[in-house]
C-alpha cells in the first residue's frame, strides 16, 4: 500500500490530498476477512507546539473513501501551511497505524492438520 500526497495552493487556499493506492492481495484479503480499517480525518492536530487546532470528526475507510482532502484558507488562518503540514503528518500516521493494525490480525480458526496413519 502506498500513500501518495499532493499539495497545492489555489487562490490562497492550501489543499492537501492523500491517496491510498497499490494495495497488495494480502491487504485486500485481510479487508475481506476482517473489514476495511477506518480513520478519523478530524480531531486534534498539532505540529511541535507552534500550531494546534481542531477539525470536525469525519470517520473514513482507508481504501474506499480515498482520497482524503483538507483545505486551509490563508484568509481564515494565521498559519495555514503549518496547519496543512500538521494535518498531513497526522492523517498519514493514522493511515499507517490502521493498516499495520489490520495486518497484525490473525484468524485463530484457520488451520491445516495432517494426520499420518
Amino acid at each position: 500500500m502506498k500513500i501518495r500526497i499532493f499539495q497545492e495552493i489555489v487562490n490562497g487556499v492550501l489543499q492537501v490530498r492523500l491517496n491510498t493506492e497499490d494495495w497488495s492481495e494480502g491487504d485486500l484479503d485481510a479487508m475481506r476477512s476482517f473489514g476495511e480499517p477506518s480513520i478519523d480525518l478530524g480531531g486534534s492536530f498539532s505540529s511541535g507546539g507552534s500550531v494546534s487546532f481542531e477539525r470536525p470528526h469525519a470517520i473514513q475507510r482507508v481504501k474506499t473513501d480515498s482520497p482524503f482532502v483538507a483545505k486551509f484558507d490563508s484568509r481564515d488562518y494565521d498559519d495555514p501551511a503549518g496547519m496543512a503540514l500538521a494535518w498531513k503528518q497526522e492523517v498519514s500516521a493514522r493511515i499507517v497505524k490502521a493498516v499495520t493494525d489490520m495486518r497484525s490480525i490473525k484468524n485463530g480458526f484457520d488451520n491445516e492438520e495432517v494426520i499420518n496413519v
